[in-house]
């Protein structure tokens, strides 16, 4: 392949969302109406699972051997 027959693509431009109802993304900006996820500045917590119970408590603690 030489460097005369690469074919340039152009990169795909970012979508700007929140930015009206006839710009294809905007009011809720595609985040849903409602809950956690749908707020600004809100993070779930990825140590905890739906009904509260912690990940790590699965796992033992003690005598656990991978080989």
């Amino acid at each position: 392949m030489k460097y005369n027959e690469l074919q340039i693509k152009a990169s795909k431009k970012t979508n700007r969302v929140g930015r009206g109802i006839a710009a294809g993304q905007g009011k809720t900006a595609g985040r849903g109406t409602k809950g956690q996820m749908s707020r600004t500045g809100s993070k779930k917590n990825p140590g905890l699972r739906e009904d509260r119970i912690p990940c790590y408590s699965d796992y033992q603690t003690k005598g656990f051997y991978i080989s």
